[in-house]
Protein backbone atom coordinates (compact mmCIF):
# COMPACT_ATOMS: atom_id res chain seq x y z
CA UNK A 1 0.00 0.00 0.00
CA UNK A 2 1.08 3.33 -1.21
CA UNK A 3 1.18 6.26 1.54
CA UNK A 4 1.23 9.55 1.32
CA UNK A 5 4.65 11.20 3.22
CA UNK A 6 4.77 15.72 3.40
CA UNK A 7 8.76 16.88 4.51
CA UNK A 8 8.58 18.75 7.57
CA UNK A 9 5.12 17.38 8.13
CA UNK A 10 5.05 19.35 11.56
CA UNK A 11 5.87 22.97 10.10
CA UNK A 12 3.25 22.23 7.38
CA UNK A 13 1.00 21.35 10.73
CA UNK A 14 1.88 24.62 12.25
CA UNK A 15 1.07 26.82 9.05
CA UNK A 16 -2.24 25.29 9.30
CA UNK A 17 -3.00 25.89 12.91
CA UNK A 18 -2.04 29.41 12.25
CA UNK A 19 -5.04 30.05 9.69
CA UNK A 20 -7.48 29.21 12.30
CA UNK A 21 -9.54 27.08 10.26
CA UNK A 22 -8.95 23.23 8.57
CA UNK A 23 -10.30 22.47 5.75
CA UNK A 24 -10.54 18.95 3.92
CA UNK A 25 -8.06 19.99 1.87
CA UNK A 26 -5.65 20.76 5.22
CA UNK A 27 -6.81 17.59 6.85
CA UNK A 28 -4.94 15.40 3.67
CA UNK A 29 -1.57 17.48 4.92
CA UNK A 30 -2.49 17.10 8.20
CA UNK A 31 -3.31 13.57 9.04
CA UNK A 32 -1.22 12.89 5.84
CA UNK A 33 -3.60 10.88 3.87
CA UNK A 34 -6.27 10.91 0.50
CA UNK A 35 -8.83 13.08 0.29
CA UNK A 36 -11.46 10.44 0.88
CA UNK A 37 -10.00 9.62 4.09
CA UNK A 38 -9.74 13.26 4.96
CA UNK A 39 -13.54 13.88 3.77
CA UNK A 40 -14.62 10.78 5.86
CA UNK A 41 -12.79 12.15 9.05
CA UNK A 42 -14.09 15.90 8.37
CA UNK A 43 -17.15 14.70 8.34
CA UNK A 44 -17.04 12.78 11.36
CA UNK A 45 -15.65 15.58 13.61
CA UNK A 46 -18.06 17.80 12.41
CA UNK A 47 -20.90 15.35 12.79
CA UNK A 48 -19.74 15.05 16.95
CA UNK A 49 -19.53 19.04 16.83
CA UNK A 50 -23.61 18.91 15.52
CA UNK A 51 -24.32 16.18 18.08
CA UNK A 52 -22.78 18.58 20.80
CA UNK A 53 -24.67 21.54 19.83
CA UNK A 54 -21.72 23.00 18.46
CA UNK A 55 -21.75 25.18 15.21
CA UNK A 56 -19.28 24.15 11.94
CA UNK A 57 -18.35 27.07 10.32
CA UNK A 58 -18.37 27.54 6.27
CA UNK A 59 -14.37 27.99 6.33
CA UNK A 60 -13.51 24.96 8.53
CA UNK A 61 -13.29 23.16 11.21
CA UNK A 62 -11.49 25.16 14.30
CA UNK A 63 -7.70 23.89 14.86
CA UNK A 64 -8.25 23.14 18.64
CA UNK A 65 -11.39 20.52 18.04
CA UNK A 66 -9.39 18.51 15.14
CA UNK A 67 -6.09 18.59 17.56
CA UNK A 68 -8.19 17.10 20.04
CA UNK A 69 -9.69 14.68 17.43
CA UNK A 70 -6.25 13.50 16.71
CA UNK A 71 -5.06 13.44 20.29
CA UNK A 72 -2.25 15.86 19.13
CA UNK A 73 -1.27 19.34 20.31
CA UNK A 74 -0.54 22.36 19.20
CA UNK A 75 2.99 22.90 21.42
CA UNK A 76 4.34 19.34 20.43
CA UNK A 77 3.67 20.31 16.75
CA UNK A 78 5.63 23.63 17.56
CA UNK A 79 8.09 22.31 19.40
CA UNK A 80 8.81 19.44 16.53
CA UNK A 81 8.44 22.28 13.53
CA UNK A 82 11.29 24.03 14.95
CA UNK A 83 13.72 21.29 15.48
CA UNK A 84 12.75 20.87 11.85
CA UNK A 85 10.26 17.22 11.67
Amino acid sequence: MRTKTVPHINSRRAEIIAKGFITRKDLEVFIPCSYTKATKAYNDICHKLILEGKHVSEFGLPPDIVLKYFSLSEEKIRKYASEGY
